[in-house]
This record gives structure tokens, C-alpha cells and sequence, in this order.
């Protein structure tokens, strides 16, 4: 689970129940004084990372998932998160937005460079 570099957020603040609120769009902004939004990014259903991540943090198989959000849709007009084929296309979009959070392959933040890896924190390992 990466954010940002610059969001101030800290790891000890973020539990699997703190980011399966996230990824449910139940906590919508982050703790500082702005409140931002927070913008999360999820792997494309059918990844095996999405498949862990679905079951170790939000709890759910795909049929839970997917009824959860027709009924978000319909309750509220909430869609779920931006979802990306790669760990690439996520840690992109997170290294560039102050507001994004995402997961990625562990093996792909392996594989960055040191200069890479300075542009994300990273919160969490899940799996």
C-alpha cells in the first residue's frame, strides 16, 4: 500500500480497517487540515494482487464486491476505485497526485530504483 511521498499520513495511522474504509469510500478525505480528498487506486479485477487485497482487506469476494457497489451507485452516486491493469500504471499515478493512494506488486516496488522509491511512502505490505 503505497501514498505520496509528501502526504504526512504515517503507517501506524493506518490499520486494515482504516484502509478497507478507503477503498470502500466510507473515509473519503485524509486527517490534515485541508481534509483532501483522497483519491484511491485499485489493480484491476482478476490480478491475484487484487484478488488478496479484496479478501485480506475489504473482506469480500468479487460477487460481495461487485453487489456493494451497485448499491453505492444507487444509494449515492459513489463508483468504486479508478481501477489500472499494472502496479506500474498505479505507482505512476500515486508518485505524481498527493492525494492518491494505491497498491502494487511488492516485487515490482522491489524493482525500483532508490531515486523511485522516494517519490512513494509506503504504508502497509498486505499478503
Amino acid at each position: 500500500m503505497i501514498v505520496n511521498a509528501s502526504n504526512s499520513v504515517k503507517a501506524d495511522d493506518y490499520d486494515v480497517d482504516a484502509l478497507k474504509k478507503i477503498f470502500l469510500k466510507q473515509s473519503t478525505a485524509w486527517p490534515d487540515k485541508d481534509k483532501t480528498e483522497i483519491t484511491p487506486y485499485q489493480l484491476a479485477s482478476g490480478t491475484d494482487e487484487a484478488d488478496v487485497f479484496r479478501k485480506e482487506v475489504l473482506g469480500k469476494d468479487a460477487k460481495e464486491l461487485s453487489k456493494y457497489w451497485s448499491d453505492k451507485k444507487a444509494d449515492d452516486g459513489t463508483s468504486e476505485p479508478i481501477s489500472k491493469k499494472t502496479s506500474d500504471e498505479i505507482y505512476k499515478l500515486v508518485a505524481k497526485d498527493a492525494s492518491a493512494i494505491g497498491y502494487i506488486n511488492s516485487s515490482y516496488y522491489d524493482g525500483l530504483t532508490d531515486e523511485q522509491k522516494k517519490a512513494v511512502k509506503v504504508l502497509r505490505t498486505i499478503g
